[in-house]
């Protein structure tokens, strides 16, 4: 932390400032945590990673670090609910049965139309870090449960838009709401 430039808060406690260095760091930390446990819980965790097992992630000083993990988090979350949402409305266009599909048939479309190109399409933030087709039998199968699990979710909510139904705004607010909670199968 010696490299780390710092500004003053409250009782002499010096806030960390974010190098280039640092923030790389915590993004790519970051982006796993992220793409394995969709959640940011294990903050404190990429706190002591970045800057050494003792770090305090509690303090003071490490807030510019818990808001940029924050931050990212949000956007990740945002970003892959968004993909997901318009990769299902082009699902549907080019195939229109699944509208009124069973579950069953759309959760089979989506087990069938999972491969690298649509995985990462949707999870752009992981594109460059993760080969989906390099992946052990067990790392795909996970991709491919996280791939189908928030296809459906997003399903509801671009299916009730599709059809001009009541309860849009229930189903976004789920997907929302929901994250990515429900990736497994």
């Amino acid at each position: 932390m010696a490299s780390e430039e710092s500004d003053e808060l409250e009782g002499d406690i010096a806030a960390v400032q974010l190098t280039s260095q640092t923030k790389e760091k915590i993004e790519k930390l970051g982006r796993f945590n992220e793409f394995l446990y969709h959640n940011k819980l294990f903050w404190p965790w990429i706190i002591r990673q970045v800057y050494g097992p003792t770090a305090d992630y509690t303090s003071p000083m490490y807030q510019p670090a818990r808001t940029k993990i924050s931050e990212n988090h949000r956007t990740w979350k945002s970003r892959t609910i968004k993909n997901m949402e318009v990769h299902v409305a082009a699902q549907i266009k080019k195939f229109p049965n699944l509208l009124n599909a069973p579950k069953d048939e759309v959760k089979g479309h989506f087990m069938q139309h999972f491969n690298s190109e649509n995985f990462c399409t949707v999870w752009q933030y992981m594109a460059n870090y993760i080969d989906v087709n390099e992946s052990t039998p067990l790392g795909q199968y996970y991709m491919q449960g996280m791939y189908v699990n928030l296809a459906m979710l997003c399903f509801s909510t671009v299916q009730a838009e599709q059809k001009r139904e009541i309860g849009v705004e229930h189903y976004r607010l789920r997907a929302r709401n929901v994250g990515l909670h429900f990736c497994f199968f």
